[in-house]
């Protein structure tokens, strides 16, 4: 765990150098990019330590998975794609490894089918069972997963059980609920790893577990 007394700067270094040992494993790696500060932050320090690493070590393709709910406001998917073009475009003109893929609900699987054509109720924040945060958007970014645990080399390592590493922009100050949706699964209360909920081939991996509101936004700007 990083210390409260340590420079912000060097916070940023510290988990830019962790995220470089965990590239240089080998391991495939994805990141999922939602736009909001806290993924938006995480791709920001990816993008430095691939940016740092000689051309000869980046030899890992990192594969960015978004989602587009298909209910977003016009001004935020414009924003959304937007922001994907420009990763894509960056990131070839100055050979980052970063390949980008929008998933979409399927048919079934999208708002107005379930609302309007099956009649399904609309979530709210007090639902227990929030069904269009997992219809429109974990659904579709699992079965992305799937094809690349596919696509990942199998492995015989005893120790090493995962084929994928999934990092995840996961604060714990970020809520309560996020608080305990990480303690639920986590490794140790000091690692940024964590069991994935469903896949047992996925290692999660949170580089800004223990970064604070105002180290977030000092970084931000």
């Amino acid at each position: 765990m990083l210390s409260s007394g340590i420079d912000m700067n060097d916070i940023f270094t510290s988990i830019k150098d962790h995220m470089k040992k965990v590239y240089l494993q080998g391991t495939q790696l994805v990141v999922t990019y939602s736009g909001g500060k806290d993924s938006t932050l995480m791709l920001l320090l990816l993008w430095e330590m691939l940016s740092e690493l000689p051309a000869s070590m980046r030899t890992q393709t990192v594969h960015l998975i978004s989602s587009d709910t298909g209910v977003e406001t016009p001004d935020m998917a414009d924003y959304q794609m937007r922001a994907l073009r420009n990763i894509e475009s960056a990131a070839k003109s100055n050979c980052i490894p970063i390949d980008v893929t929008l998933v979409k609900p399927s048919l079934k699987q999208s708002f107005f089918y379930k609302n309007l054509g099956r009649g399904t109720l609309i979530s709210t924040p007090k639902t227990r069972h929030r069904w269009c945060t997992y219809s429109l958007k974990i659904s579709p970014t699992q079965e992305k997963l799937k094809e690349l645990i596919a696509r990942a080399p199998i492995t015989f390592d005893s120790e090493k059980q995962h084929q994928l590493i999934l990092m995840l922009g996961a604060r714990n100050e970020e809520s309560a609920r996020r608080r305990a949706s990480i303690a639920k699964y986590e490794i140790s209360e000091k690692s940024y790893f964590s069991r994935h909920s469903d896949f047992k081939e996925i290692l999660c991996y949170s580089p800004l577990k223990f970064v604070t509101a105002d180290e977030l936004w000092f970084k931000s700007f």
